[in-house]
């Protein structure tokens, strides 16, 4: 929808703005998957947990793993995903 993308692009710029701010990050994960963009909203993920794994009970985790199951758990995103996701957190 036009709100959709209209709100990915300004969550897209406020990510640019404050590339460290983990609210937008999950804010912005959750639009892509809102439209669909999952590669997109993993990615998203993925980078808010470089940027501090703890963060907020480790939210990022959490919805990054809520998203794999409920979409498709042996999806190439999912399995990528999960890959970046074990490199971080063991390494």
């Amino acid at each position: 929808s036009f709100e959709a993308s209209k709100n990915l692009d300004h969550l897209k710029k406020s990510l640019e703005d404050n590339p460290n701010d983990l609210q937008v990050h999950i804010d912005l994960s959750d639009a892509f998957f809102g439209v669909g963009k999952i590669a997109d909203c993993y990615s998203t993920l993925i980078k808010a947990i470089k940027i501090d794994p703890q963060w907020n009970n480790q939210e990022a985790r959490k919805k990054l793993l809520s998203f794999i199951s409920s979409h498709d758990l042996s999806s190439e995103e999912a399995r990528i995903a999960r890959r970046q996701l074990s490199s971080i957190l063991f390494n």
